[in-house]
């Protein structure tokens, strides 16, 4: 989940989301996840670690919980993985060379909110090199500040990692679009594919050696076409795009405006019939898997895919369908998806929910108790399903993961499908109400479900307007002649806007 004050991050030089209720299935289910950690030797499955990097802005020193004896030593044990990864030794300072090959990670991000545990076990689960590994996180819970700070304070010598955060749950979709606007600053061979991952992943030994030649392949066969259209959408706007566009255009990538849009896809595919424009990427490939399943909890993108099919789409809040509605776009466009094969009896191994096991169990008692009801809050929400009413109204009456009906998004507005139009009302009402259910919990863990009820009733109808609200993207992506700035989610909602604590954004660099 995500605030809506996308309009100005702060960079710094330190590198200072997303899940549910804790619960007895997920204490039981760490457990068994610990069993497979110490099975792994035996099934010679190999661990791979990632990287980690200098943080930003330092938070003051009263408000960050101390680790006792237990974090530190999940915190070494974690920096001993990241470092190999990355390729440094943080006794020393010392930054070796990672090799110019097709056996390391490019570009990773990791999205993260109370998950400490798993960062440390996919860390010490990967066994391939990363050039560059990015850390969103999304909440602001103390006790993953902490550890993103001391992580941040053990490498201060190395730009290899880096965090990114905002102040509140500005939501999945946003957090991966904070590191795919990094990633396409990139050089085209420093940057070929965009790897994502959640940290309740387990990979067999060997899976990223195998699939990272085939991901290398399949993103470098793009680049001239990516020359093609760069080249065609500096000519825009031209005699392919419609009237209503061109005193506006649309176009926006910088994650300041309501409007977002892909940085290279023209009009002249843009505003094709379906299946002319399904043949427009024919033959290249969008969405990469390491083994045999469509798995997002670990998945790429192609440069060229991103470039064209634009960004996740951040109504898609706080969480879910952000992955299945890029994967709409790339079908539409006509991009295949590469899976690695070889893997069907050892597949990569999603462990849902995984996030919620021992939250904040390391930490000082309070800060446990604010990592616990962020859980609670952020699970209330989820569990409302805000994204389903708004995929329905874009895509109209499907089944929205059935990616073989082809179906044209935003019919009502005409709205390209490289293009979304973020419903700031929508968007704040729902962070507020989050926010809400968090301060409550941090409260009374034990407030009654009737209290919640309440709550939660009173923000999605507390103007007399239903939350599912969708606003004609067309009209509202212009302020006059200009492209509409994001508002603070204060100035949006009015009275209704929850009181917020005091926070800067930053990026780490």
């Amino acid at each position: 989940m995500q605030p809506i004050h996308g309009t100005r991050l702060v960079k710094t030089r330190l590198r200072c989301g997303r899940r549910r209720l804790t619960s007895l299935i997920a204490v039981s289910l760490f457990l068994t996840v610990a069993s497979v950690f110490v099975s792994l030797e035996l099934l010679g499955l190999k661990s791979e670690p990632i990287r980690s990097a200098p943080l930003a802005s330092t938070p003051d020193a009263g408000t960050v919980p101390q680790p006792d004896r237990a974090p530190l030593e999940l915190l070494n044990s974690f920096l001993d993985c990241l470092t190999a990864r990355i390729n440094v030794d943080r006794h020393t300072g010392t930054e070796h060379p990672i090799p110019d090959d097709d056996a390391s990670i490019p570009y990773m991000v990791m999205p993260v909110t109370v998950e400490e545990k798993l960062m440390a076990s996919l860390i010490c689960n990967l066994t391939v090199h990363i050039h560059r590994i990015v850390y969103v996180q999304n909440g602001a819970v103390p006790s993953m500040t902490a550890f993103l700070c001391a992580v941040v304070a053990a490498l201060p010598f190395t730009q290899r990692v880096r965090v990114m955060r905002k102040p509140g749950n500005f939501g999945y979709a946003t957090a991966l679009n904070l590191a795919a606007r990094d990633f396409l600053t990139l050089p085209f061979d420093e940057a070929p594919f965009f790897l994502m991952a959640n940290n309740d992943v387990l990979l067999p030994g060997g899976m990223m050696k195998k699939a990272l030649p085939l991901f290398f392949n399949a993103s470098r066969a793009g680049r001239s076409m990516l020359d093609k259209m760069e080249a065609e959408v500096a000519t825009e706007p031209n005699e392919y795009t419609p009237p209503q566009f061109r005193d506006v255009p649309l176009r926006s990538t910088d994650g300041r405006h309501v409007l977002v849009t892909s940085r290279l896809l023209p009009d002249r595919i843009r505003y094709q019939p379906l299946q002319q424009r399904r043949a427009a990427f024919a033959g290249f490939y969008g969405d990469l898997y390491p083994d045999v399943q469509d798995q997002t909890a670990l998945w790429a993108v192609t440069r060229l895919a991103l470039e064209v099919a634009g960004f996740f789409d951040e109504n898609c809040y706080p969480a879910y369908f952000e992955d299945t509605d890029l994967k709409r776009r790339l079908r539409l466009l006509g991009f295949q998806e590469l899976r690695v094969p070889g893997w069907e009896q050892t597949p990569l191994l999603h462990i849902g929910g995984g996030s919620r096991s021992g939250v904040g169990e390391l930490f000082a008692p309070q800060f446990a108790k604010e990592a616990n009801a962020f859980l609670q809050g952020s699970s209330a929400i989820i569990n409302r399903v805000y994204w389903r009413p708004y995929v329905l109204m874009k895509y109209g009456p499907v089944e929205p993961n059935d990616l073989a009906v082809m179906v044209e998004p935003n019919k009502e507005d005409g709205t390209p499908l490289d293009a979304f139009v973020i419903n700031e009302r929508r968007r704040c009402v729902i962070e507020q109400l989050e926010q809400r259910l968090i301060d409550t919990f941090v409260a009374d863990p034990l407030t009654p479900v009737s209290v919640i009820w309440d709550i939660i009733r009173g923000a999605e109808w507390g103007d007399g307007k239903p939350i599912q609200s969708r606003i004609n993207g067309a009209v509202y992506y212009r302020n006059r002649s200009t492209l509409r700035l994001l508002a603070d989610c204060a100035a949006v909602a009015g009275g209704l806007a929850v009181p917020r604590r005091a926070s800067s954004a930053s990026v780490a660099r």
